[in-house]
């Protein structure tokens, strides 16, 4: 824009206003001037923090910026870190692959595999409820749901004996590792 203005000012010696005028501008835009300071001592402090102390963050080096008496906002310590490349990368963890691969049984019929959980709601008057859900694998019915507000492992085992004389036992019972599932009544 600036450009354009001072074209026609040098080649067809427009004033300013006039040239303005002519291409539609404002005038500001013209006369405005950047106010941005120079980083470039502020960079190096990043950098010398950065690179004594590799595993500080731009947090950390924004602190002892603020310990030296420098007075930085932390957006542009950020935005000065990133712009440097010194964003820390961080190592993901690979898993091994040695371990055996879990294959999951799959129910061959009716009342073959059971897979038991547990299942938190509140009502409206914000009471806690518990609810151990019972599916059966191969046809997805649930024998049966048991709600209470506590559910304790001899709740638990006492409800399963009372499913299995009903409806009867279950080759295989599929539950993860919750407190209720590894205690000694289980």
């Amino acid at each position: 824009m600036k450009e354009l203005v001072s074209f026609l000012k040098d080649q067809f010696n427009f004033s300013e206003r006039r040239a303005c005028k002519a291409l539609d501008f404002a005038r500001s835009t013209c006369r405005y001037s950047s106010v941005k300071e120079d980083d470039s001592e502020l960079r190096k402090r990043i950098l010398h923090h950065a690179y004594k102390n590799l595993r500080f963050g731009y947090k950390r080096i924004y602190i002892l910026l603020r310990r030296e008496g420098v007075e930085v906002n932390m957006k542009k310590v950020y935005r000065i870190y990133r712009e440097l490349g010194l964003s820390c990368r961080f190592k993901h963890r690979k898993r091994s692959t040695h371990r055996g691969k879990f294959i999951k049984p799959l129910a061959l019929h009716h009342n073959d595999q059971w897979s038991i959980d547990f299942v938190h709601d509140e009502t409206f008057k914000k009471r806690r409820l518990r609810f151990l859900t019972v599916v059966d694998n191969f046809t997805r019915e649930a024998p049966g749901i048991l709600v209470d507000k506590k559910l304790k492992a001899k709740d638990v085992v006492r409800y399963l004996d009372i499913l299995t004389e009903i409806k009867g036992t279950p080759r295989q019972i599929i539950c993860d590792n919750g407190p209720e599932f590894i205690s000694g009544h289980f």
